[in-house]
């Protein structure tokens, strides 16, 4: 399993970090767009399991055995495939790129990823992969949620890039100051208050009510989880 959250890992970092609104536009518009977009996991994956990629990788002991490679290739590859059929589903059938839709396609990957997980190793990921996670989950990930919630709202509310970024770092600074020793970490609410003199340098409409609802409490949720891992561990 210890590959498995290496391998989660880079998928996160593919799908919502390194993954700009430009390339998320061009992969539902073009093919060309899904293969970087899956060669960006090819890398990432390779990247965190570079200690073991030439090793053999028993996915169904003793039937399948693949070389770590090898079954990376397979996984981008099959990344590609789920998400041009996403991008097709979208473009020539009207699908509507829902909550549950987005869901839907999570975790298909996280799926994919399990049947081709090799046997052995700790069942728990390493600190620092946990750690990752949860900076992906508290970040770009919870930018997503976010949107997903705006997006359905029987009202609809504007969804602002500038204010989409200002609340990734502010979530990102929350969950440092999370893992600040002893009592400093109670300082966390600190990074709101940068809030209003941010917004009256640079955003001229009011910040959404899901954004000031929603973002702290996320990353509230991620970074306490982060903590537990950093001192626990």
């Amino acid at each position: 399993m210890e590959i498995f959250w290496r391998l989660l890992l880079a998928h996160l970092l593919t799908d919502f970090t390194f993954q700009t609104d430009f390339l998320a536009r061009w992969k539902i518009k073009s093919a060309v767009g899904v293969l970087v977009h899956s060669l960006v996991f090819f890398v990432c994956a390779a990247a965190l399991c570079l200690p073991e990629i030439n090793d053999a990788w028993p996915i169904k002991e003793p039937y399948i055995v693949l070389r770590g490679w090898l079954v990376i290739a397979i996984l981008s590859l099959l990344h590609f495939l789920e998400d041009g059929w996403r991008a097709h589903t979208i473009n020539k059938e009207n699908s509507s790129d829902s909550f549950a839709f987005f869901l839907w396609d999570q975790l298909t990957h996280y799926f994919m990823l399990f049947v081709f997980t090799p046997a052995g190793g700790s069942l728990l990921p390493g600190k620092w992969v946990s750690l990752g996670i949860l900076f992906v989950l508290a970040t770009h990930f919870s930018a997503i949620v976010i949107y997903y919630i705006q997006k359905g709202l029987p009202r609809a509310v504007p969804i602002l890039r500038n204010e989409k970024y200002y609340f990734i770092l502010e979530r990102a600074a929350m969950l440092a100051a999370l893992l600040l020793p002893g009592f400093w970490a109670l300082t966390f609410p600190a990074v709101l208050l940068m809030r209003k003199a941010v917004k009256k340098v640079s955003f001229p409409s009011p910040f959404s009510a899901v954004n000031i609802t929603a973002s702290p409490l996320l990353a509230l949720a991620f970074g306490t989880l982060a903590r537990f891992v950093f001192y626990t561990y």
